[in-house]
């Protein structure tokens, strides 16, 4: 029979060592094990009801993806210093990008986001062709239907 936290309440104090946790590395369900922190169950309500506090766990996951960002740096430095078999550096690194990649999608995400604003001016063009057909621009302006028929 599994043996029952004990009831923690809600603090500050205990939402910043949650995210203290996850911020160095922990999954929710790993940093809950400790005796001084809620089941994750527990927290998962807790961010669902609190705002502030969802948004705390949201860049402790944001923190952790740059965390997992940079131990692909170290696999790589132990691999090229003879630490670490490369193979097993390759495969974790895999994973710890992937991880990286799903938790802080703007610093290691593989999409590029391209905002692109496109102004219509062709209503301005208009305007302007047709100044130059009315003031007669001395006869230098040539009827569109005569370039059509050449």
């Amino acid at each position: 029979m599994k043996k029952r936290k004990p009831n923690v309440k809600k603090s500050p104090e205990v939402m910043t060592r949650i995210c203290a946790q996850i911020s160095a590395g922990k999954s929710l369900k790993a940093a809950c094990q400790r005796a001084d922190l809620p089941d994750n169950l527990t927290v998962l309500r807790w961010i669902s009801a609190d705002e502030s506090f969802s948004a705390m766990y949201d860049q402790a996951r944001i923190n952790r993806g740059n965390y997992f960002g940079e131990r692909v740096a170290d696999l790589a430095q132990q691999a090229i210093d003879g630490k670490l078999d490369p193979n097993v550096a390759r495969v974790a690194g895999d994973l710890l990008k992937w991880s990286a990649a799903r938790m802080a999608p703007k610093v290691y995400g593989d999409r590029i986001e391209q905002n692109i604003a496109v102004t219509d001016t062709s209503e301005q063009h208009l305007k302007a062709v047709k100044e130059l057909a009315e003031s007669g621009a001395g006869g230098k302006v040539v009827p569109l239907r005569a370039v059509k028929e050449s």
